[in-house]
């Protein structure tokens, strides 16, 4: 499907967000929104990053979310219609093969 978007929402902490920001704007055309996610008492909860993939950039920046799972940085990942929750590693690898129509690993 060339040309298709994938639509991308990570919540986790300040510098994975920052991170993920960042790796989002290096492509022009997926400019990502960063916001916070306050709680009940207004102290900042989690940070949210909600941006729009290209498909063909999907790999490279769900390898980076990958490596903030492995560092417990990330709360939640959605790509598309799948959400996870707490995603393990093996999770990231299983929502690219199921993007992107590759084998898990």
């Amino acid at each position: 499907m060339p040309g298709s978007v994938e639509i991308v929402l990570v919540t986790s902490d300040q510098d994975a967000a920052e991170d993920v920001e960042r790796e989002l704007s290096g492509t022009p055309g997926e400019e990502p929104l960063l916001s916070e996610k306050r709680g009940l008492d207004g102290d900042v909860a989690q940070w949210v990053v909600l941006g729009a993939v290209a498909a063909k950039s999907l790999q490279p920046f769900l390898d980076l979310v990958l490596r903030l799972v492995e560092r417990k940085q990330v709360d939640t990942i959605k790509v598309g219609d799948i959400e996870i929750a707490n995603p393990r590693p093996e999770d990231v690898d299983r929502l690219l093969a199921s993007r992107l129509g590759q084998a898990p690993g």
